[in-house]
């Protein structure tokens, strides 16, 4: 496990250790710095995780945010997860004969959906907000795309220790390798890209957008979320960033590509319109 320096080094190697597993970490003394890489598990900043896993023919990896909130899988093969595809394999196996809601925002893959049925509630971007669904309606498991993933049976906000566990414990009980798992789950092809934009104009980008997109069936849960007959794809502002964000998912990979390409340039033409008045 790489604990990207974060407060996750403190607790989860020694919680894993206690249920069985053998250990191997990485930058795992505490550092607000983070030295050892990024503090985000994004690809580029896992290179190290994800050899070392090769070479020890370990069963897993995973890499911890700088707060352990998030926990981003890497397989036995060394191949980086994204967080929808762990995410969905935590709910595939956490829902079987329970009864309850999933919540996940509109942002987070179909493969939810597809898993999860009727049981499922999608909300805005935010974990904050998925937790207070969570509770207002008695669901028993939500997440974001990000690698964030809520058991309010235990506390009612993102665990990264709690993902691992039960990510360990999924591994076990169905005796397979974790790429074999993924692998199981429907398959999507996602794109997500982002456009800088002026925090000024993210309302009226917004607005424009959904104009233009008036023959489109949408969902305004957040930003604005379009479907065609073979996938969708969403644009959002960004709440901490001066950035605009566009993702697409369909079960074609060409189609995925289209309609990202199709959002970004939508987003830029009214953003430059906009800029011009």
């Amino acid at each position: 496990m790489d604990c990207g320096n974060s407060v996750g080094s403190l607790t989860l190697p020694y919680l894993l250790e206690n249920i069985g597993c053998s250990v191997i970490t990485l930058n795992s003394h505490i550092d607000g710095s983070f030295p050892g890489r990024g503090s985000e598990p994004i690809p580029e900043n896992l290179s190290t995780l994800q050899e070392i896993v090769k070479k020890t023919g370990s069963d897993f990896g995973v890499a911890l945010d700088g707060d352990a909130d998030r926990a981003i899988f890497v397989d036995e093969k060394g191949n980086f997860i994204q967080g929808d595809r762990s995410l969905a394999l935590i709910i595939k196996n956490f829902i079987k004969n329970r009864e309850g809601k999933v919540v996940t925002t509109v942002s987070t893959s179909h493969i939810i959906d597809d898993i999860s049925g009727n049981r499922i509630i999608k909300t805005k971007i935010g974990d904050l907000i998925v937790a207070r669904k969570l509770l207002e309606c008695g669901g028993i498991i939500g997440g974001e795309e990000s690698g964030g993933v809520i058991f309010p049976e235990f506390v009612p906000g993102k665990d990264g220790s709690l993902a691992t566990l039960k990510m360990a414990e999924i591994i076990s009980e169905n005796k397979k390798p974790l790429s074999e798992l993924i692998d199981e789950l429907p398959k999507y092809y996602q794109y997500k890209e982002k456009i800088p934009c002026e925090n000024r104009y993210k309302e009226r980008v917004i607005s424009e957008v959904d104009k233009k997109l008036k023959n489109y069936k949408k969902d305004r849960t957040d930003g604005v979320k379009a479907f065609t007959e073979k996938g969708w794809f969403i644009i959002r502002p960004s709440g901490t960033e001066p950035i605009i964000r566009c993702y697409s998912e369909s079960k074609d990979k060409k189609e995925a590509k289209r309609l990202v390409e199709f959002g970004l340039k939508i987003v830029k033409e009214t953003i430059d319109e906009i800029a011009k008045k």
